[in-house]
């Protein structure tokens, strides 16, 4: 007699197994796919061998995600589909930078190491070793090549070990490549044995701490971890971002999707260098890696910090370097505030911090530069002090709207998505073409599974983006312009069609 399926679960009960899925995987889900979720549910447990939800959540708590038990749970989570050198601006940084840099940068040793983290099917870190070997063509030169590539879907694995694809995997495929590097079956072609011997597929689960590192993850010189953090958690952003970060060497590569570099936040020594293409590196400690334009500063990866007992971080007491540099008879240096904002640009957010400390209470940009403070701080992950700074630069200038956008920017980072909201909302009540604040409630509305709120404000801050100079550098940010986030939002060259500049 066959054993009797559980019953769809309410609410109550699939918010439980959602919750236990965040918490677990990392992952969220919005509200559309509740339903399917549900009925889908009820089969992974059917499948293994449970008739009683409550039975089979416990079980999935108290379990693994490497077990058996999760398997069926993590077909029904997996999401989206990926194809080989998916993303033509990325494979091309790739091609032109950031390979080019590791090779020169390990010319010595000969040896690189390379992490696809979150590989699904494999067709990513195929895609690198190929990438690889079209630079290594001809060199003359015996290379030690290490590509690790890791999922927490263990079907996706074997998938990806067997090597073998349809040819619709290969839509984005020069055909050069396809000749070169794989062997036709049929419909299918299959990876050459050469490629194959350069990937070693391992399942890791980012999100469970108990889970050791695999071989191979620490002094990486590049990590790819794209198309996964639009699917994520802001904590669980964080706590992969964190992980990542501690696996690369000093100037290694971090790649993100473009569309996901909005989100993800990142520590104080990794810094954008190729913005279009969300290509992040690791400061080298003898070559301090300045921060390209493009990508405003994220805020960083949580970390403790000792609470500062002074009433400015560091000493920090406007108006008290210049006044020093003027007694000594030494002649005053450049505006106090452009060399502030000229370090917070670099990423030097200490040296940023000193300038913008020398801008006196009268002086008509204290309050801006209180709130470029902020920034500073929230990118040394003072989350405290940071508040504190955009408090202080509302108590200057109550108007200052983007003070409002950094305070929210802080509060996303500490989980309080509700209190960022409203941040976000009066920034705008203050300023009605603050296109940032847009843009982050276009976020916050796609996280909350809000797809008409997101599409309104993505709309609305690409609309005011165009209507602006090209070059203009927007509120909120450092070197982010308004022709630049169009170009990250896909509308590379839309600016001139619409004519306008402010």
């Amino acid at each position: 007699m066959t054993a009797p399926e559980p019953r769809v679960p309410g609410d109550r009960e699939l918010n439980r197994f959602l919750e236990l899925f965040a918490e677990k995987t990392g992952m969220v889900f919005p509200e559309r796919k509740r339903p399917k979720l549900a009925r889908d549910l009820v089969l992974a447990a059917s499948k293994t061998g449970f008739t009683d939800l409550a039975a089979f959540r416990e079980t999935l708590e108290g379990t693994p995600t490497d077990h058996p038990v999760w398997t069926e749970v993590i077909e029904i989570l997996r999401v989206g589909e990926t194809y080989f050198f998916r993303d033509d601006s990325q494979i091309s940084a790739l091609t032109e930078h950031v390979i080019p840099d590791i090779l020169e940068r390990r010319k010595n040793s000969r040896q690189v190491r390379l992490w696809s983290a979150g590989c699904a099917t494999g067709e990513e870190p195929y895609s690198l070793a190929i990438l690889l070997l079209e630079q290594l063509a001809g060199s003359g030169e015996d290379w030690d090549v290490s590509i690790l590539a890791t999922d927490i879907h263990s079907r996706g694995l074997e998938t990806a070990r067997q090597g073998r694809f349809r040819k619709w995997s290969f839509r984005n495929a020069p055909e050069r490549l396809l000749n070169r590097y794989f062997v036709r079956h049929g419909e299918d072609f299959e990876v050459q044995d050469r490629v194959k011997q350069m990937v070693h597929f391992t399942s890791f689960n980012m999100m469970d701490d108990r889970q050791p590192a695999p071989a191979g993850a620490m002094g990486l010189d590049l990590i790819l971890w794209r198309n996964m953090a639009i699917y994520f958690h802001p904590g669980a952003i964080s706590r992969v971002a964190r992980r990542l970060s501690g696996s690369l060497a000093r100037g290694g590569w971090l790649l993100v999707s473009p569309a996901e570099a909005g989100s993800f936040s990142l520590d104080g020594e990794l810094h954008c260098v190729l913005p279009e293409a969300a290509a992040y590196r690791k400061e080298d400690l003898e070559e301090p890696v300045p921060a390209a334009p493009g990508i405003p500063p994220r805020i960083p990866v949580p970390v403790l910090h000792s609470p500062s007992a002074e009433p400015f971080p560091n000493g920090w007491e406007p108006g008290s370097a210049s006044k020093e540099k003027e007694a000594a008879g030494t002649p005053p240096p450049p505006p106090a505030f452009d060399q502030g904002l000229d370090r917070l640009r670099k990423g030097l957010y200490e040296e940023a911090l000193t300038h913008l400390g020398r801008v006196d209470k009268g002086h008509p940009r204290r309050a801006e530069a209180l709130g470029k403070a902020a920034l500073a701080l929230a990118n040394l992950g003072r989350h405290q002090e940071a508040e504190k700074f955009c408090a202080l630069a509302l108590d200057a200038d109550p108007l200052l709207s983007e003070a409002r956008y950094i305070q929210a920017l802080v509060r996303l980072e500490q989980g309080l998505d509700a209190e960022a909201r409203e941040d976000l909302k009066k920034a705008l009540y203050l300023n009605p073409k603050f296109v940032l604040a847009h843009w982050t409630l276009a976020d916050l509305a796609r996280r909350r599974g809000l797809p008409e709120e997101a599409a309104r404000h993505r709309e609305l801050a690409l609309d005011l983006a165009r209507n602006l100079d090209p070059g203009q550098e927007l509120c909120g940010a450092v070197s982010l312009t308004a022709g630049r986030l169009l170009a990250l939002a896909g509308e590379n060259g839309s600016w001139a069609k619409a004519g306008g500049t402010a």
